[in-house]
């Protein structure tokens, strides 16, 4: 790690540690290293599964087959990924009492995992699904079951499609969450962005937000961001060395 990298990671722990209002929002690059594949990379889902069918809502409903082989053969099997050592830095942070809240794109549930206790899902999570027509609800093992038996899932009461309880293209995000969202990165003074490419919006306008009402903007992410330009101090690097050296600062 080069000494200008090492200063940055110095001048986190230091905002951290400062009394001051942290937001935290991660994306999908800090649980590559728990076995997920990111959506944008070279090797992410994106590069395998078209993104224009995969998780469109309208194209779901005409032919739930294509979202459902993707689930089949990678979705679901997220359910039994174990968080790394990002996931347990943010759940030391928030026992630290350095953030109250933490918000995420990812659907993983891999933050409650290592310790999170209040987590401002933006895009769902694959904890439960629901069926379009009746409401009925379906675990997460429930569906790996259904799964197994045939190709497309459908209610076990009234024979309607299942959908994860995830946020397609063509829906919106859940209300709460995104209001919580704002008002976090509203309220804050320092802000970080770990792990996204802040490409999707409306999650990718909250550094801007919090930019607006006077917080110092933190981006930490492998390669490019749209946040990079207005950014006050931005970490390119690998999240295990990241992790590690933010540790031994704190």
């Amino acid at each position: 790690m080069t000494e200008f990298s090492d200063n940055k990671i110095k001048e986190l722990s230091i905002d951290l540690k400062s009394k001051k209002k942290v937001a935290v929002l991660t994306g999908a690059g800090i649980s590559t290293d728990s076995g997920i594949p990111d959506f944008r990379s070279e090797s992410g889902v994106y590069s395998k599964w078209d993104s224009a069918k995969v998780f469109d809502l309208d194209y779901f409903k005409k032919n739930p087959g294509y979202f459902y082989e993707y689930a089949r053969n990678e979705l679901f099997g997220i359910k039994d990924k174990k968080p790394n050592s990002t996931h347990y830095l943010l759940g030391k942070l928030e026992e630290m009492g350095i953030f109250r809240q933490i918000i995420t794109q990812n659907i993983d549930m891999l933050h409650q995992k290592a310790g999170n206790r209040n987590v401002i899902e933006l895009h769902g999570s694959i904890e439960k699904s629901f069926c379009l027509k009746c409401g009925k609800c379906f675990s997460a093992d429930d569906m790996l079951s259904l799964l197994e038996k045939t190709e497309i899932p459908v209610c076990t009461t009234c024979g309607g499609f299942i959908k994860p309880n995830i946020v397609f293209f063509g829906e919106n995000l859940p209300e709460n969450a995104i209001e919580d969202a704002f008002k976090l990165a509203e309220e804050s003074e320092i802000f970080v962005a770990m792990g996204s490419s802040l490409s999707v919006y409306p999650a990718a306008s909250l550094p801007m937000q919090a930019k607006r009402n006077g917080a110092k903007v933190y981006v930490i992410s492998r390669g490019k961001t749209n946040a990079d330009y207005y950014s006050d101090c931005k970490i390119d690097m690998d999240f295990k060395t990241f992790t590690t050296e933010l540790n031994n600062c704190l």
